[in-house]
């Protein structure tokens, strides 16, 4: 659970009615999307219950006070970020009658400069010298580097793999197949590069199970990956990032690479390609255009 996350797992007995909606609310979502949201409810909870206003009673004056409030303490991406989940949250309870009206509606937000949201990454050179590193460690450490910065897959849906994940071929192509963010079954061609690296860490694991171990034996955690890949990349001398760093690299060197926005919003998994090209400034179902296959042959190039 991240740390002060509103813990409403499996909703216990006693719990008062704005809880319950809260509970229900967070049980549409899976993963760290839920826990999350749950950060952002809960600050909106604290604060309704620091001035004893029930949360299906608030009024869009009381909204506005909120964040008023919260921007003295928070960034505007942060306050827009809460005010987004909670739009969500009285949303559903408008369209199930429990509130009139959603008092969310109409607030007044903080300007938000998306141009100069900081969004690390690694570029190119970077990214060569911290796969470099990565494989003078382990096959293990090369390939998570591969499969977050080449694949461009997210922390948790890495954490999840299981070697039978890695065994389809269609069409000449081994693929990829997991499940992504929202539950969303995915399905990804595995560039060369990362195919090589992938056969000589399968030598070390014949059996099915966690496709990613860490030293004790056990499946990759988040947390776990995310404390690796910051102690990597300080050892190998880049920039110190974050595991989702990687995959923004994924995005950033591929478009860097020539290959076409709509192939890498489709490998990125991103479901508005406003996304793609807004956050890291800057089809067809062919596995010979695929984005990964672009920005793996750019990668080899420089090593």
């Amino acid at each position: 659970m991240i740390k002060n996350a509103l813990d409403l797992t499996g909703a216990p007995q006693g719990l008062d009615k704005d809880h319950i909606l809260m509970y229900m609310f967070l049980t549409r979502f899976e993963g760290s999307t839920r826990q999350s949201y749950s950060i952002y409810i809960k600050s909106f909870y604290e604060w309704s219950c620091a001035y004893g206003i029930s949360i299906t009673e608030a009024k869009r004056v009381h909204l506005q006070f909120f964040v008023e409030q919260l921007r003295k303490e928070k960034s505007s991406y942060t306050v827009h970020k809460t005010v987004g989940v909670l739009r969500s949250f009285y949303s559903l309870l408008e369209a199930d009658d429990i509130v009139i009206k959603n008092p969310v509606a109409h607030l007044s937000l903080p300007k938000l400069d998306k141009e100069n949201i900081k969004r690390p990454h690694l570029n190119r050179t970077q990214f060569c010298d911290l796969l470099e590193y990565a494989k003078s460690r382990s096959v293990r450490d090369e390939l998570i580097v591969l499969l977050l910065g080449i694949m461009g897959l997210r922390v948790t849906e890495m954490c999840n793999l299981n070697v039978s994940d890695t065994e389809c071929y269609i069409d000449g192509y081994r693929l990829l197949e997991f499940t992504g963010k929202g539950e969303k079954k995915a399905s990804l061609p595995i560039p060369v590069m990362v195919g090589r690296v992938l056969e000589k860490h399968l030598e070390e694991s014949l059996e099915d199970g966690p496709l990613i171990l860490n030293k004790f034996g056990n499946r990759f955690n988040r947390s776990g990956v995310s404390q690796l890949v910051k102690r990597m990349t300080l050892e190998a001398g880049v920039p110190s990032v974050t595991s989702h760093a990687l995959r923004r690299s994924m995005v950033t060197n591929s478009l860097n690479a020539g290959a076409d926005i709509r192939e890498v919003q489709k490998a990125a998994r991103h479901s508005d390609i406003r996304t793609t090209s807004r956050i890291y400034d800057q089809g067809t179902t062919s596995h010979d255009s695929s984005s990964l296959n672009v920005l793996a042959g750019f990668i080899s190039g420089a090593i």
